[in-house]
């Protein structure tokens, strides 16, 4: 058996790459003043961004559940948001849930098409009762 043999990288080596990537680093925060610029206040909101617990696929795209849901018409729907095709792979490490169907007031609902409301452009899962 072969064994690999590995060189690490010093910590200031590791810093200096991951700020070549666009990471903020503790080394970093200590020397910026307390006022950024708006594009740096952007990238780390961006960075922190929540990604959703619950999500679905429909057309070729991934879409996060909200939690609420409302009635329309007389038909239920959960708002959802679209969720772009870079984040993918954050959704993964953090284990979001696939769904096709929920449990609300004690039924189960499966999720259909996707709705996009005309007037607000808030884009919308139409629940139905299973059967």
């Amino acid at each position: 058996m072969k064994f690999v043999d590995y060189n690490f990288v010093s910590d200031e080596d590791a810093t200096k790459i991951m700020e070549s990537y666009g990471y903020i680093t503790d080394s970093e925060q200590e020397e910026t003043p307390a006022e950024t610029s708006d594009e740096t206040t952007e990238e780390v909101v961006e960075e922190s961004a929540e990604l959703p617990d619950c999500v679905i696929t429909r057309d070729a795209g991934v879409f996060g559940l909200c939690e609420d849901v409302e009635e329309i018409d007389g038909s239920l729907y959960i708002r959802v948001s679209p969720i772009e095709e870079d984040q993918y792979g954050a959704l993964e490490e953090n284990e979001s849930t696939v769904l096709e169907a929920i449990d609300y007031e004690e039924e189960t609902y499966n999720l259909c098409d996707i709705f996009q409301d005309e007037e607000s452009g808030e884009v919308f899962v139409q629940i139905v009762k299973a059967e």
